[in-house]
C-alpha cells in the first residue's frame, strides 16, 4: 500500500492589526468603537500588549442647570393702602381753623428752648378786641420757595428757613413768649384770608407791645450799625 504522504506546510501564526467595530466584539469586552486590537488567526481575540487601549470616555450626561430663583416682584400697594399712607401724612400736617370774626387773628406761643432745639409752638385764635399782650415780628422772608418744618400744635408746618431761624432767636430759654408773625399766624395757602389779614396789618403792629425787627444772621458783624440806623 502506497501511502501518500502529504507534507503540510505549517503556517506560522502571524499577528495582524485589525480595526473592528465595537459592535462585533464580545459584550464582555468594553472598548471604544474603532479601537485598535490584535487578532490571532484562528485564535481568540485578545488585546495587544503593544497598544494601550484608552479608557472609553464617559458620555457626559445632560447637564442640569440650576436656575437661580427669581424673587417675586413686590405687590404694588393697593389703592386703599396708598390712601391710608397719604391720610397719615396729611394728619401730620397742620390744618388751619377758619377765622371767625372780622377782627379775628391768630397768636403764636413760642415754647422755650435752647439755640439748637427744634422749634415748637402753639397757635390759637383770638381777636384784636381782646387786647392780649403780644410782640409782633418783622423779618426778611428770604427764599419763598425753600421750606423747613417746625412743630405747631404738635403738627408739622413748612416755613422759610429765615423764619425758623428768627423763631429760634427770639424764643426764651425759660418761658413761653407770645408773638404774632405772618408766616405762621396767617394761612399762606388761603388767598382770601391773606387779603383779610393784610387789611388788619396796621392794627396788628399798633396793638403790639413791641415790634421785633429781625434782619437775618449777622454773618458780617453789622448788627450794631443796623441798630444805629433804625434808632435814627
Amino acid at each position: 500500500m502506497i501511502r501518500r504522504l502529504f507534507k503540510r506546510k505549517r503556517k506560522s501564526r502571524e499577528k495582524t492589526d485589525v480595526v473592528i467595530p465595537q459592535a462585533n466584539l464580545s459584550k464582555n469586552l468594553r472598548m471604544d468603537p474603532l479601537s485598535l486590537i490584535t487578532v490571532d488567526r484562528g485564535a481568540r481575540i485578545s488585546a495587544s500588549p503593544e497598544h494601550d487601549v484608552p479608557d472609553a470616555p464617559k458620555t457626559p450626561e445632560s447637564e442640569v442647570l440650576e436656575v437661580p430663583e427669581i424673587p417675586e416682584a413686590a405687590e404694588a400697594p393697593k389703592s386703599s393702602a396708598i390712601h391710608e399712607v397719604r391720610s397719615m401724612r396729611d394728619n401730620e400736617r397742620l390744618k388751619y381753623m377758619d377765622l371767625q370774626e372780622d377782627d379775628s387773628i391768630r397768636l403764636l406761643a413760642l415754647d422755650p428752648g435752647e439755640e439748637n432745639d427744634p422749634v415748637s409752638c402753639h397757635l390759637f385764635l383770638t381777636s384784636l378786641a381782646k387786647g392780649l399782650k403780644y410782640e409782633a415780628i418783622s423779618y426778611v422772608w428770604g427764599d419763598p420757595i425753600a421750606r423747613v418744618d417746625i412743630r405747631v400744635n404738635g403738627k408739622l408746618l413748612g416755613v422759610t428757613p429765615n423764619l425758623r431761624d428768627v423763631l429760634k432767636q427770639v424764643r426764651s430759654r425759660t418761658e413761653s413768649r407770645l408773638v404774632w408773625v405772618d408766616g405762621v399766624c396767617i394761612d399762606q395757602e388761603n388767598t382770601q384770608e391773606r387779603g383779610h389779614q393784610v387789611r388788619l396789618m396796621a392794627a396788628l403792629y399798633q396793638n403790639a407791645q413791641s415790634v421785633l425787627i429781625c434782619l437775618g444772621r449777622d454773618e458780617a458783624g453789622q448788627e450794631r450799625e443796623a441798630a444805629k440806623t433804625i434808632d435814627t
